[in-house]
């Protein structure tokens, strides 16, 4: 008599856990014949995997705590920086006013020495050369004074102008912001470097949970399986007991129809 014979094989190297079945019992689809079970299977990359993923995780915590930190740190920087520039501003408008009223002054003591001197050049001949010359260079050194007056307006009005920009134009000095801003400058810069840090990690832990999912799922199938009945019928034969250790490969069962 010819009959339909099928042979179940173990997929893994392990030890038999389970078996439901003997030797002349009926199984039906779906039956689950026997589980193999390798406490032996290396998971030394996974677990690799796994430490990978939890340092990447921790470093991309940490990334976004010093990013959060330097945003709240350059908008300190930047108000100082507009507070800085404000005052100055307002200091250099106070200045104006000064040499304003420096010049105000001034220049009323030039109308008045140059109707002095007038008055002794009409006199000429009744008063001495001396004295008309002394007039004359009284007059010529308050014309420079209220010309030096006018240039001290120019200059002042030009550093308010650049301070208004945002460029400092103070004497003595090398630099041409505010320590403040240039502090803004050196966050906006770090955080341009953590903001690529970041896609760069993201991207990272991303690749690394694939292929922990991957490498899980493949352990998973290399620790544990499941040896199910895949058409009606009677064993026939039993190639291996539970507790016994099985190869991949290695008969574990024969159904006959």
């Amino acid at each position: 008599v010819t009959a339909h014979v099928v042979s179940l094989r173990t997929p893994i190297e392990g030890l038999v856990a389970t078996s439901v079945a003997a030797v002349g019992n009926p199984v039906y689809v779906g039956t689950v014949l026997a589980e193999i079970i390798n406490p032996l299977a290396d998971d030394r990359q996974a677990r690799a995997m796994r430490a990978r993923l939890v340092r990447l995780r921790a470093d991309l915590d940490a990334a976004g705590q010093e990013h959060a930190t330097l945003t709240l740190m350059l908008g300190d920087l930047t108000e100082r920086a507009v507070r800085h520039r404000s005052a100055k501003i307002v200091q250099l408008a106070l200045d104006i006013a000064r040499i304003n009223r420096d010049r105000a002054a001034r220049q009323q003591q030039l109308d008045q020495l140059v109707r002095d001197m007038r008055r002794k050049v009409a006199l000429r001949g009744t008063l001495s050369e001396s004295d008309i010359e002394t007039a004359e260079t009284a007059v010529r050194v308050a014309a420079q004074q209220v010309a030096s007056f006018d240039q001290q307006i120019n200059a002042t009005q030009a550093e308010a102008q650049s301070t208004e920009a945002g460029v400092l134009t103070e004497a003595n000095s090398g630099n041409d912001v505010a320590y403040s801003e240039q502090r803004a400058d050196e966050v906006r810069v770090r955080l341009a470097e953590l903001a690529r840090t970041i896609s760069t990690m993201q991207a990272a832990s991303t690749e690394t949970e694939d292929q922990l999912a991957a490498e899980t799922a493949t352990l998973e199938r290399a620790q544990t399986a499941t040896i199910s009945v895949p058409s009606p019928g009677m064993i026939w034969r039993l190639g291996a007991a539970p507790g016994e250790r099985v190869a991949p490969g290695d008969l574990l069962a024969q159904i006959v129809d």
